[in-house]
């Protein structure tokens, strides 16, 4: 982390984070994409296949799809989040992770070092789905967009990591 000229290849230039803005309604769901990290391809790391990461891929852009879909409109609306959208919730999120277990282990079948900040994207996957479960079963709508970001930077970092090593080189 830190200054791009100093960071190791493969880690993040600064650790990003977007939070939503304050105002005196409801909160708003506004995202902005974070910045490239400009991450390279561990030297002597061969590239993997899509489907690889695809796994895990599918687990995060689903979580925060249906958080999105389902949680976020209740909030920015000034209203609460039903019942029966939380118990959904607390039934289906926990499922997702097997998805980001699946590609962490197929990466490191793969010798993708586990210095390689495609981990710590899984990491802050596994944390994001943890904060969903966790709101879900407290029915917390203050959490709702926190986690909305969350899950949608931990989607733009993984796809960006597992990106650089899916990339096949020039020729």
């Amino acid at each position: 982390m830190g200054n791009p000229a100093t960071s190791a290849p493969g880690s993040p230039a600064a650790p990003a984070t977007t939070a939503a803005p304050t105002t005196s309604g409801p909160p708003s769901a506004s995202y902005t994409k974070p910045p490239s990290r400009g991450l390279t391809r561990p030297a002597g790391v061969a590239a993997v296949s899509n489907s690889t990461c695809g796994y895990a891929q599918v687990a995060i852009h689903f979580v925060g799809a249906s958080w999105g879909n389902n949680q976020v409109p209740y909030v920015t609306k000034g209203q609460k989040v039903p019942d029966d959208v939380w118990a959904e919730g607390v039934g289906l999120l926990p499922t997702y992770k097997g998805g980001i277990e699946d590609s962490r282990s197929r990466l490191k079948s793969q010798k993708v070092p586990e210095s390689y900040v495609v981990y710590q994207d899984m990491a802050d996957a596994d944390a994001a789905i943890d904060a969903a479960i966790a709101a879900s079963k407290a029915k917390d709508d203050s959490k709702v967009i926190p986690v909305y970001i969350a899950l949608r930077t931990a989607e733009d970092h993984f796809t960006e990591s597992c990106g650089v090593l899916e990339d096949k080189p020039a020729s």
